[in-house]
């Protein structure tokens, strides 16, 4: 039974070992009386003077109230609280009352807990580390309690229930599963803790509270109403806990802002406001439209977490790829204006868009530097092997690759692999042939068979190149004999060692000069010889040196490769590439663009990089996937070079022409390109770092080169009117017509590309497009005539979310598709309208 009680230090250190933090609070704070340390600040927190009402104002509103279990500000109205430093409201995962002293506890997202009284959480002691059971990470949580036996429970979001104490959840067992009230989801809890006889008592979104156990939170009674202070909503709980005189402590935070048909915001703000603290997310802005009405144009949570300053509907956030969607429209727009440009125009030739000669000078280079070879070995018996595109190897000397072999002889691959697909190869001191994949895969084997070592038929070997490199920068990999170790040489001019799965396992990245006349791009494969020298293989030609400098032994020399036929024609596959295939990520490109590469490349500043030399590195250095239409690879590059086709064909910039062409008409002056505008109506970005929200500067643009791509900010509620302007209805004008929607809206390659539009994402009607990028996501959607989700007719309407960071454009689907199911079936007036 909790009491009052005054123990002596040492049971005190006793009972607490279960929920206190170390070391143990001294006796004096042990000693103060029970209940009163709850609520009676130690000093005045008066806001100073001088402070000003706006800055106060745009504040999240936070709070604690003292009540009863059924009415929840019955002994004291709501009054601030302080948090630990760094801390946010929305980062707490958890909160709870000790038994022994009436210490109140916070769990935060970051793996820390702190303790204090309910107006200052860390008054007794800050932040310290815990631990959490099977895996489980901060945001599992649901609630927490500490019952009178000093154990902390803890309450998680799959339906389990651990039993520890406050810096090792799961202390005492594994979790078990536990059931929420009749009729109640474990998304409707609000709140949890224990009473002084041990009983669990549990707060819902509907606003009910129930009484139960551990493990059944209503085996004592069901659930019954309860009151809350004047202005609040369930939604606005944080958690609960309970003293030892059994009065019901309750933190509040208002999150919301915004307007909203009533009835809307009541079905949805409590399912935004909960999967935003459960995310740990900074702030959000979500636009709904109904019937082609705007319903709902609201913000949740902060537009930065160190002032604690409220998002507003107004404050834009990074978009992501969902600026994706706007490139497809601007093209689509001068398809529908311009005679000379449709969306089956070429990209390159004389009849293609980009027609210059030099775009095709950088083809030739890129055939030239993946084909025919596209791997080169040494075996320990100095042997050297070279595997070619039409999947032959051959064997003889550095300078005449088909010295011993002849004729190159064919060779096998892992089920489903190409040669387009290896990055390069070696072999190891037992000479094993190991070759490396672009999808970061790897396989074993021997000169003809690639896998018949690592198998087929388990799980595929993953690998990855060192920490800040991506796997396009991948020049040349090589196994050095005498100890197995793997080097690989870079695009940044750096080489790594380590393992075959990890590229950089031994060690920082040191860098490498290439032969005179010779690039970093002009590097095909590497191998070492048993004698420790290590052959760089340039395509037709060999020089032979150390790691850090590739001729030092012999400059290069003639190297005869075996005779292999091209089988792609690359320059085919190019000549085939229209717009649209720019548009659904079928034209073949691999990744997205490497601007700092290019800029080495041209010699220049990576503000003063063109998009035309940032597309000529890419021909010149990436390999093309496939013939245009017979596949997708999600490439950031494709849609900014779609970008840059519709620059060149309108004769303006590429910002210019959305601006005037797009989003001038429409009125939409809160879509802008990242780090520009009035900086006043951002929000501010933010990272996650150790479970913990990390501001971010917004920086000007230096660039726009990846705007088409990615680079856009907006609200939400610009995004859905951006929407309502391509829905071919009457209530607002649309920017394209009917046909140009449709084109635009559907899939080209259904047979091959089937869950790609242009611009789109396509899955049974629905258009959705999710965009990640530092310190912003976000996730728009549209819904035909019809749709189901979840068995509710969601037809016809749409839906924004632009978080400003610590939220994936995946969670924000899932919490789209929630809030569009929730305020489908909400009726609304007929002439409400927030556009």
């Amino acid at each position: 039974m909790k009491t009052n009680t005054i123990l002596p230090a040492a049971l005190l250190g006793f009972l607490v070992s279960g929920c206190a933090l170390t070391p143990a609070e001294d006796e004096s704070t042990a000693a103060a009386t029970p209940g009163d340390s709850l609520s009676e600040p130690l000093a005045d927190t008066t806001p100073a003077t001088g402070v000003a009402a706006s800055a106060l104002a745009s504040t999240i509103p936070e709070s604690v109230a003292v009540g009863t279990s059924v009415d929840l500000d019955a002994h004291a109205a709501e009054e601030g609280f302080a948090l630990p430093p760094g801390q946010a409201m929305i980062e707490i995962v958890g909160l709870a009352i000790a038994t022994s002293n009436d210490h109140v506890y916070a769990w935060f997202a970051d793996g820390t807990v702190s303790s204090g009284y309910s107006k200052d959480l860390d008054h007794y002691t800050a932040p310290v580390p815990y631990t959490l059971p099977g895996g489980r990470v901060p945001k599992d949580i649901l609630g927490t309690g500490i019952a009178s036996n000093a154990r902390t429970y803890t309450w998680f979001r799959d339906g389990t229930v651990s039993a520890g104490h406050s810096t090792n959840l799961g202390a005492y067992g594994a979790p078990v599963a536990f059931t929420v009230a009749a009729g109640e989801t474990l998304a409707d809890l609000v709140g949890i803790d224990f009473a002084s006889d041990d009983r669990v008592y549990a707060w819902y979104r509907d606003g009910k509270r129930s009484i139960g156990t551990i493990t059944d939170l209503d085996a004592h009674q069901a659930a019954v109403a309860f009151t809350l202070p004047p202005d609040r909503k369930t939604r606005h709980i944080v958690e609960t806990a309970i003293a030892s005189n059994d009065k019901v402590y309750t933190w509040f935070q208002d999150m919301e802002h915004g307007n909203a048909w009533p009835a809307v915001a009541d079905a949805v703000d409590g399912i935004i406001v909960d999967r935003l603290r459960a995310l740990g997310a900074a702030g959000v802005t979500v636009a709904i439209s109904k019937d082609a009405r705007i319903v709902l144009d609201r913000a949740y949570g902060y537009r930065d977490v160190d002032t604690q300053e409220a998002r507003m509907p107004w404050h834009r956030s990074k978009l992501g790829s969902v600026s994706k969607v706007i490139t497809a429209l601007g093209v689509t727009k001068h398809a529908e204006q311009s005679s000379s440009f449709a969306l089956n125009t070429p990209v390159y030739g004389s009849n293609g868009v980009l027609s210059d000669a030099s775009y095709a000078q950088a083809m030739v280079a890129g055939i030239n530097r993946h084909k025919p070879l596209v791997g080169f070995a040494i075996a320990p018996s100095n042997r050297v092997y070279g595997w070619y595109e039409n999947q032959t190897v051959s064997w003889g000397s550095s300078s005449d690759l088909d010295a011993t072999s002849g004729p190159a002889q064919a060779f096998s691959m892992p089920a489903g692999k190409t040669t387009n697909d290896i990055l390069g190869m070696a072999m190891s001191s037992a000479g094993d042939v190991y070759t490396w994949y672009i999808d970061g895969t790897y396989s074993i084997g021997t000169p003809t068979d690639l896998d018949s070592v690592s198998g087929s038929g388990g799980a595929a070997l993953e690998w990855s190149p060192a920490s800040g490199i991506s796997v396009t920068e991948v020049l040349g990999i090589a196994i050095r004999k005498s100890d197995d170790r793997v080097f690989a040489w870079y695009a940044d001019g750096t080489y790594s060692s380590g393992t075959s799965k990890d590229f950089d396992a031994s060690g920082a990245r040191a860098s490498y000069s290439p032969p005179a006349g010779k690039t970093i791009y002009d590097l095909r494969d590497a191998d070492f010889a048993s004698t420790g020298v290590i052959y760089f293989h340039y395509g037709n030609s060999v020089s032979t040196g150390t790691a850090a400098d590739l001729d030092s032994t012999a400059p290069p020399y003639n190297s005869a490769l075996a005779s292999a036929p091209i089988v792609n024609d690359w320059l085919s596959w190019y000549g085939d590439i229209k717009v649209l295939h720019l548009l659904n990520h079928s034209a073949g490109f691999w990744g997205s663009g490497d601007v700092d590469g290019a800029a080495r490349m041209f010699n220049v500043d990576v503000e003063d990089l063109t998009y035309a030399q940032a597309h000529k590195f890419i021909l010149s250095t990436r390999r093309l996937l496939w013939a245009p239409g017979a596949n997708d690879f999600y490439s950031n590059h494709s849609i900014g070079l779609a970008g840059h086709v519709l620059a060149t064909a309108s004769g303006m910039p590429f910002e210019t022409f959305i601006r005037t062409r797009i989003l001038n008409p429409l009125g939409l002056t809160d879509i802008v390109p990242i780090g520009t505008g009035d900086f006043a109506r951002d929000a501010t970005p933010h990272g996650v770092s150790d479970g913990h929200l990390v501001t971010q500067t917004l920086a000007p643009a230096e660039s726009l080169n990846g705007l088409a791509a990615g680079g856009y900010s907006a609200t939400a509620g610009d995004m859905v009117r951006l929407m309502l302007a391509t829905d071919k209805q009457s209530n607002h004008p649309d920017i394209l017509a009917a046909s140009s929607l449709t084109l635009m809206e559907t899939p080209p390659f259904p047979a091959t590309v089937p869950g790609r539009a242009l611009g789109w994402d396509y899955a049974s009607g629905k258009l959705g497009k999710g965009g990640d990028i530092g310190g912003g996501n976000a996730y728009i959607a549209k819904f035909p005539a019809g749709f189901l989700l979840g068995g509710v007719d969601v037809g016809g309407m749409t839906i924004a979310l632009c978080a400003n960071g610590g939220a994936s454009s995946g969670e924000l689907r899932s919490l789209a598709d929630a809030v569009v199911k929730a305020a489908a079936p909400v009726p609304v007036g007929s002439s409400y309208d927030l556009f």
